[in-house]
């Protein structure tokens, strides 16, 4: 679960970058706060127990993401 919730992290941190141009830890502090938090335990455990994102995993989280911020722009 770990893994998975790190990917996930992962590939939504570089949709931030890539996208937005902001840093996802800082998008969240200044947005949602309580997931901000949740994300500090997420690296935590992920350090704790040495689990590591899957990086293919993470690239499937940014290309899904990227597509629906797209249609979501389109659609606007």
């Amino acid at each position: 679960m770990v893994r998975e919730a790190l990917t996930a992290w992962l590939g939504f941190a570089h949709f931030c970058e890539q996208e937005i141009g902001l840093e996802a830890e800082k998008l969240l502090e200044a947005l949602a706060k309580p997931f901000a938090e949740r994300v500090q335990e997420l690296e935590e455990l992920s350090a704790r127990y040495e689990v590591e994102a899957d990086a293919e995993g993470a690239e499937e989280y940014l290309a899904l993401m990227m597509e629906a911020w797209r249609r979501a722009l389109k659609s606007a």
